[in-house]
């Protein structure tokens, strides 16, 4: 099943960033391009989890039952399950919201697998010259938007203006799809008409009519009151999917293609400084992992975030590393573990203005923790991003599920390897130094966002540039 899985299917689920959002409507539109958002998913470890997910079913090519089994049980122990009271972060009401749900999980699995799907499906169509036409069919719903009905059988020239507002999916449980179409093949659909099989139960089947003419766009005014926006929707389209997202992601694929080769042209004048860079590193980075380990106890200092859930708790401890480094001019680093809403334990360690060192301890329970356990937080007083150690130690610890950093400018970063490609060997952490070498000059948020196109880590930044 995996070999049937198109490749630009794939590579479009796993190279979109996380984008939080209390609103379906706070991630709008072309937005989704390069973006993975679940609505009241506002953790960023929750929402990583989802994504992990949604890619790995789509890669095994797993059914929704499977992908259910496997993420639901996760969202539950970490809270984000039925019903509960949150803030809305545009308006400050509290909102009884529905989160984790049977349902939510179904319409989560359908919308991005037949969005990446068709964005495949437009992919190969668009590089394929043997087929210079579309064809719109209507999916296996037992009841059909009237719209969606009135298109089936639709065929068009693959770049005519009509598919920029109808490329499906074109609403929430839209199973409408596409198929690239030849010249003969179009021919013998006029003359015959295309072919519909018969339903599971024997009823059904025939022919339709083919229509090549594009139908009159009668459009309705939708106001999205949480961008600020008023825009004219077609008729049948829901105003969420009122975009052609083969054709916008391509564009933005293609800006990401010319980054990457001014990224890499930028590398190549900073080759003097690779070796040292990667020595320092490799120095930096931990040792063997050691086979034993003990359950840790709870930190006095940290009580109170037995209280709070995860990004609380992470926010309040960047705080107060950040209040550290402040009144110290020092570096700080805290290892957080968490299990289900409940803090296990916090470690922290102050050395210089300019270098940390992991503590013994620190190693000991990043090299024996399991996958995706723990969550390392420190501070930078240089206002400086990640540095080539802080990248090897996420390399070499599978145990950090995500890295996070705070600036004196109050900026913050997070950073996790999730899905994307973890780098091992001298050879790969070379590779690793060169790539940061060619980030001189960029941004913190610049080098955050380089890092998720060249290796496919997720990362998010909060804060001024």
């Amino acid at each position: 099943m995996p070999d049937l899985i198109p490749k630009e299917a794939l590579e479009y689920l796993k190279h979109k960033t996380l984008k939080v959002g209390f609103s379906y409507k706070d991630v709008w539109q072309e937005e989704h391009a390069i973006a993975f958002t679940v609505a009241k998913a506002m953790q960023f470890d929750i929402l990583a989890d989802i994504h992990n997910a949604v890619t790995e079913a789509m890669e095994k090519g797993q059914s929704f039952e499977t992908f259910k089994k496997h993420i639901k049980p996760l969202l539950q122990q970490k809270g984000w399950w039925g019903k509960k009271d949150l803030p809305d972060p545009l308006t400050g009401e509290t909102v009884n919201a529905q989160l984790g749900s049977d349902r939510r999980l179904k319409t989560i699995y359908r919308v991005n697998m037949r969005s990446a799907y068709q964005k495949g499906q437009y992919d190969r169509t668009m590089e394929s010259d043997l087929h210079p036409y579309l064809l719109y069919r209507i999916g296996p719903s037992v009841h059909h938007r009237k719209e969606h009905l009135s298109w089936d059988g639709l065929i068009l020239p693959k770049d005519d203006p009509w598919w920029d507002s109808h490329f499906p999916p074109k609403g929430w449980n839209c199973k409408c799809y596409t198929r690239a179409v030849t010249e003969a093949r179009l021919k013998k659909y006029q003359a015959q008409g295309i072919p519909v099989p018969p339903r599971a139960d024997g009823s059904g089947g025939g022919t339709i009519r083919v229509k090549t003419v594009a139908p009159e766009i009668r459009y309705k005014t939708y106001v999205n009151e949480r961008k600020g926006t008023v825009e004219q929707v077609p008729e049948g389209v829901d105003p969420a999917f009122n975009w052609n997202q083969g054709k916008v992601s391509r564009s933005v694929l293609a800006e990401q293609t010319l980054q990457e080769a001014r990224t890499r042209y930028a590398r190549t004048i900073q080759e003097q400084a690779t070796h040292r860079m990667l020595d320092h590193a490799l120095s930096t980075s931990p040792g063997p992992a050691i086979p034993q380990y003990e359950a840790p106890t709870l930190v006095k200092r940290n009580q109170k975030y037995t209280r709070l859930n995860l990004d609380e708790a992470i926010n309040r401890e960047l705080g107060y590393l950040q209040g550290e480094t402040h009144k110290t001019g020092k570096e700080y680093m805290t290892l957080m573990a968490q299990e289900g809403n409940t803090l296990l334990g916090t470690w922290s360690s102050g050395k210089t203005r300019t270098k940390i060192f992991l503590s013994e301890e620190m190693k000991r329970i990043l090299g024996t923790q399991g996958k995706g356990m723990l969550y390392l937080l420190h501070s930078h007083p240089d206002n400086s991003g990640f540095s080539m150690a802080d990248m090897a130690i996420m390399c070499r610890y599978p145990s950090i599920k995500t890295m996070g950093l705070v600036l004196q400018n109050e900026a913050r970063c997070f950073m996790a390897i999730g899905s994307g490609q973890r780098l091992e060997t001298r050879e790969a952490l070379t590779g690793l130094v060169r790539f940061i070498a060619g980030l001189k000059g960029c941004s913190v948020k610049e080098s955050l966002d380089c890092f998720r196109e060249e290796y496919g880590w997720s990362s998010r930044y909060e804060g001024k540039e």
